[in-house]
């Protein structure tokens, strides 16, 4: 392969990994991309062409990581990985409360202990094993801004995203004698999948529960949401911006409510956006 700028972006089977992967190549980079199942594999590769090349890779299966790891590595020879997007996650909604401790695991496994294990697995090539050539490589991973203003019945995926943060600006330091850099990005509503997935809350089962009414006007709420939502390749647009920018931002907040997250959030206090939040869902 000619291509040197190469980049392994995780869950590109649909939405937002989707989209970066989209734009990523469009612009001359040469992508590795993870996806949990062989029909996905084989769809995107036909779809994104020769600069792609799938990884049967769950962020959960540290075997499948290490795989992944060797064939990546066998690509670059000695020389370091360009860039590494942490971008794979699922979200579980419904209301803490009843929530099942089995589900928030589930969220952790994939969206904290997944991008940890793919940092680790990663690293050497990325930078720290200085056998390699060329220059360290940039971490991007995908936060929400659910970390920053959080949202009722998404708590499990706006605590794991919040501590995804913790972990990235951890990393950050610790990996500056490498000369690895790590980036946050915080997406608000893009038309991806888990916006679409909320309209698979089974609602009924908290029919006894305080919160049934609620979570109805919930649901009204994100469909309204995805409506304006932006494309995943904006997104892409941004990921292009850190890897071609010498020195990027520590974090970068992309979306139609871009405003309302980054000023609004810092000069309202708590108590008031609480009230406002609950309101906008119909939660008394």
């Amino acid at each position: 392969m000619k291509n040197s700028k190469y980049i392994v972006v995780t869950g590109v089977s649909s939405g937002i990994g989707l989209g970066i992967t989209k734009v990523l190549i469009q612009n001359g980079y040469y992508v590795f991309g993870s996806v949990r199942k062989r029909e996905d594999s084989e769809r995107i590769s036909q779809l994104l062409g020769e600069n792609f090349t799938p990884l049967l890779m769950d962020v959960t299966n540290q075997n499948s990581i290490t795989e992944a790891v060797s064939i990546v590595s066998k690509t670059l020879g000695n020389t370091k990985l360009l860039g590494l997007v942490n971008n794979a996650g699922i979200s579980i909604h419904g209301p803490l409360l009843h929530q099942k401790i089995d589900d928030f695991e589930k969220q952790i496994d994939v969206m904290l202990y997944g991008p940890f294990r793919i940092i680790q697995a990663f690293a050497p090539l990325l930078g720290t094993d200085k056998k390699r050539t060329g220059n360290a490589g940039t971490i991007i991973n995908v936060s929400s801004i659910g970390a920053i203003a959080a949202t009722p019945f998404l708590g499990m995926y706006c605590a794991v995203k919040k501590g995804l943060v913790g972990l990235s600006n951890t990393f950050r330091m610790e990996l500056m004698p490498y000369g690895i850099d790590v980036v946050l990005i915080y997406p608000g509503t893009f038309k991806t999948n888990i916006w679409e997935k909320t309209d698979s809350i089974d609602i009924f089962k908290y029919k006894n529960t305080d919160y049934y009414s609620s979570l109805q006007s919930f649901l009204k709420f994100t469909e309204k949401e995805r409506e304006k939502g932006l494309s995943p390749e904006v997104l892409g647009k941004t990921v292009l911006k850190i890897f071609t920018t010498k020195q990027p931002q520590t974090s970068y907040v992309v979306g139609p409510n871009k405003f309302l997250v980054s000023f609004v959030s810092k000069l309202v206090p708590e108590r008031i956006m609480d009230r406002i939040i609950t309101k906008m869902l119909g939660i008394k």
